[in-house]
């Protein structure tokens, strides 16, 4: 799918033209009831792994869109679309300090750093921040304050660095769930949404 509405039309290609009823079959929702539920889990997986990373790179094209146009401030309350993109990645549930619990793919990130051992600074604890978010705080930081003194074409290695990061716990959640299934054999519906959607958003 492509456009504007890419996101929906993504979603709409897995629950309604047939992906999901053939995977549901694959993993042995062999129930109406299982397949539905493997339904649920693939739209609420969607949300967060393919729609809001998607929707956190395209904050980050338009502060540099901005920046290049010397508006960077033409967002809704003069809230910067940079600002934006941070918000999509951490979320709200996150708290100031990211010590809180939360849904998005900052989480996400914390999750899978425990197991593939990526947590800390530097990146060899099983608990903890995780090195991609702790990396991604810095690139952030250093994205805003090229923009603020409006250095466009210095945001755009550091945005190429931050995107290459990010895709990391998709990976690390393809290789989890793809060796779990490969181990035990078919999954849960949570299991086998949460390794499809890591999968298709970084080969989107």
């Amino acid at each position: 799918p492509t456009g504007a509405d890419y996101a929906a039309k993504k979603t709409n290609c897995e629950t309604q033209d047939g992906i999901v009823t053939d995977f549901a079959a694959y993993q042995g929702a062999s129930t109406a009831a299982n397949a539905k539920k493997l339904t649920v889990e693939v739209i609420q997986k969607m949300a967060v792994y393919s729609n809001a990373w998607l929707y956190t790179v395209h904050e980050f094209e338009d502060a540099v869109a901005d920046c290049a146009a010397n508006m960077q401030a033409d967002n809704d309350a003069g809230v910067h679309a940079w600002d934006e993109g941070v918000a999509f990645w951490t979320g709200s549930l996150e708290g100031t300090d990211g010590s809180g619990s939360g849904k998005l793919i900052y989480a996400l990130a914390d999750k899978r750093c425990a197991n593939f051992g990526t947590c800390g600074s530097a990146g060899g604890e099983t608990s903890g921040t995780s090195k991609v978010n702790s990396d991604l705080l810095t690139l952030f930081a250093r994205g805003r304050n090229l923009l603020a003194v409006l250095d466009c074409g210095s945001v755009r290695p550091v945005l190429t660095s931050i995107i290459s990061l990010m895709t990391i716990p998709l990976v690390q959640g393809t290789y989890r769930y793809a060796y779990k299934m490969n181990t035990y054999g078919p999954m849960g519906a949570n299991s086998a949404a949460s390794g499809s959607e890591d999968m298709l958003t970084w080969n989107a």
